[in-house]
């Protein structure tokens, strides 16, 4: 049976919650979060230092992000931001070589800085990597295509600068 890792920042007693459970309890929360996710082959490719680092440091990050209580092991929002643009980079040097994966990742990042900056020029950049992912066979941007996307880019087109 699979088990799920639950790590809980309990902010008013200053302290991290590690616990296990079945993975049927938390099937339903998983389809609704925004993952960290790192590939084991990925942390293989690393040191056991510097797999066991960067995971933690994954994981530092995202509980320091989600919390009203910063932890202040170091600026984590500062740290994101640069790990955020070096995946920009790389999901754009893929996406220019014709990677079909990373144009659709791309094109999600595209559009989650187009709803918040409310970017016409974003969302417009996002629907050209759609569809040419949707071009090259790739299912989930097809789906997203069909279904998401005609509601965001009509608000788009009506809304945003």
């Amino acid at each position: 049976m699979s088990r799920d890792i639950i790590i809980h920042y309990d902010e008013a007693d200053g302290k991290i919650v590690c616990s296990t459970v079945e993975h049927t309890l938390t099937a339903p929360l998983l389809e609704k979060a925004l993952p960290l996710e790192t590939s084991i082959d990925a942390l293989k490719a690393k040191s056991a230092d510097e797999a066991e680092r960067s995971l933690g440091a994954g994981i530092l990050a995202l509980l320091e992000l989600s919390s009203h209580t910063k932890i202040g092991i170091r600026d984590y929002s500062t740290a994101t931001a640069e790990w955020e643009a070096k995946y920009t980079d790389e999901l754009e040097q893929k996406s220019a070589s014709g990677d079909v994966a990373a144009q659709y990742e791309l094109a999600m990042q595209l559009i989650a800085e187009g709803l918040n900056t409310k970017s016409r020029k974003k969302m417009n950049e996002a629907d050209v990597l759609l569809r040419q992912a949707v071009a090259s066979g790739h299912v989930e941007a097809a789906e997203y295509l069909a279904d998401l996307w005609p509601v965001l880019k009509d608000r788009a087109d009506r809304s945003f600068k």
